[in-house]
């Protein structure tokens, strides 16, 4: 249960990350792209119509609004950088919010199912599924009886009813029948 709650907390908080990055990445875009956005536009986005004062010789400078344009070329590539980093963080963390929650809802099926069948099954069954589970999901129903050490009968009856509440089905082989487990009842 200790693990269960950590890894909830763990996706609580992607989702979070993931929601905040969205938005992060919404608010910047539309910084840059609505001119009449409530948000303020950076300042690197402004225009600069300014020249420097003639230098010597009375040669007029005209390099500020040069280097502005470059600077403001650098800046926004930089901008657009984080942005879309901010959006790809989000689609990761909103990913693996997923992903933790389908593991966690897998697992708690997975016990359920068990509860439920130790709940709904009688002992001599809980006996055979045990025998079933450690010879790795399968064996014949002579091998059954020899080792849960109940009768023949006992055992036909018992996995007949296994197999109507769809913990195990029934293949004829040779001169007796295979049993296995149904792995999607307990794996699920």
């Amino acid at each position: 249960m200790r693990m269960h709650t950590l890894y909830s907390i763990v996706m609580i908080l992607c989702f979070i990350y993931g929601g905040i990055s969205i938005l992060f990445f919404l608010t910047q875009i539309m910084a840059i792209n609505i001119e009449h956005s409530p948000i303020e536009r950076p300042p690197f986005m402004e225009r600069i119509n300014e020249t420097l004062p003639p230098g010597p010789n009375g040669i007029e400078m005209n390099s500020t609004r040069e280097r502005f344009v470059q600077f403001q070329g650098r800046t926004m590539s930089y901008f657009y950088s984080v942005a879309f980093i901010s959006l790809f963080g989000s689609v990761v963390s909103i990913v693996s919010g997923l992903v933790i929650y389908h593991l966690l809802r897998k697992k708690d099926r997975r016990e359920l199912t068990k509860s439920v069948i130790d709940i709904v099954t009688t002992p001599e069954e809980k006996l055979v599924l045990k025998e079933l589970e450690e010879s790795g999901g399968n064996m014949t129903q002579t091998e059954l009886a020899k080792r849960t050490k109940l009768s023949k009968v006992k055992i036909h009856r018992v996995v007949k009813r296994l197999e109507s509440i769809g913990v195990v089905s029934k293949y004829s082989y040779g001169m007796t029948n295979k049993i296995k487990l149904e792995k999607k009842v307990f794996e699920e």
